[in-house]
């Protein structure tokens, strides 16, 4: 499930990322919403639970 905005902590600003896959036809995407002051880290783990 996609988090929403009140399902993240409050952390200023929500960024909206639009995440793809190069090299994949039809074009495969994701949309998630992630604090900024996510760390690398902390974005891997989205992007890694955004494909499921």
């Amino acid at each position: 499930m996609p988090p929403t905005f009140s399902s993240l902590p409050h952390a200023g600003s929500i960024l909206q990322l639009k995440i793809r896959l190069l090299g994949l036809s039809p074009m495969v995407w994701r949309r998630v919403l992630v604090p900024e002051s996510y760390s690398l880290r902390e974005l891997h783990g989205e992007w890694k639970e955004s494909w499921g």
